[in-house]
């Protein structure tokens, strides 16, 4: 394989180290946002649109979540499916409810929930560079719900809060 530089990744090793620092490079270029540190926001949100974003979520909201879910996918790098998960709700529930919760309290993951493995699907059968291969990500269950349960809430409050009215606003005054 070649990396993007013309180097050749003659090893695993080599792939295997350039292989993030390239997909990094992909997803995490901020060219796009230079123009958004000019901008100026004029409106904050009422106390009271705010507050339901930042409620507590459910046992409900995790249970939802979670049977959403294609039992069927690929499992983790913890090598559990979703079908483990939705099968021994009983068992694991509580834990994952917990689990999920708890991110949502406090804002932090544990980097073993966090961790993602990262897989290159040649699009060809001649596949030489990086960029002529599709990255499949195969994140833990929880992260996924953590992220399903957080569209949830923000897919709610757009429906509850109508944002394009004034009166979901506050006008504040912002000096440069």
């Amino acid at each position: 394989m070649i990396a993007p530089d013309g180097s050749l990744l003659a090893n695993e090793e080599k792939l295997r180290e350039e292989a993030p620092k390239f997909y990094e490079n992909l997803f995490n270029n901020t060219s796009y946002c230079s123009s958004l540190s000019k901008l100026v926001i004029e409106k904050v949100l009422t106390q009271e649109a705010v507050d339901w974003l930042i409620r507590p979520i459910s046992d409900t909201e995790v249970k939802k979540a979670i049977f959403q879910f294609n039992p069927d996918k690929a499992p983790g790098s913890d090598g559990y499916n979703t079908h483990s998960f939705q099968r021994h709700w009983s068992i694991v529930g509580k834990d994952v409810t917990s689990a999920i919760k708890s991110f949502f309290q406090n804002g932090r993951l544990l980097k073993e929930i966090n961790h993602t493995l990262l897989i290159l699907v040649p699009k060809s059968h001649n596949a030489t560079f990086l960029t002529e291969y599709r990255p499949i990500s195969c994140c833990q269950l929880l992260y996924k719900c953590i992220s399903k349960v957080y569209k949830y809430q923000t897919k709610a409050s757009s429906r509850r809060f109508d944002f394009r009215k004034p009166e979901c606003f506050s006008c504040r005054k912002t000096n440069l």
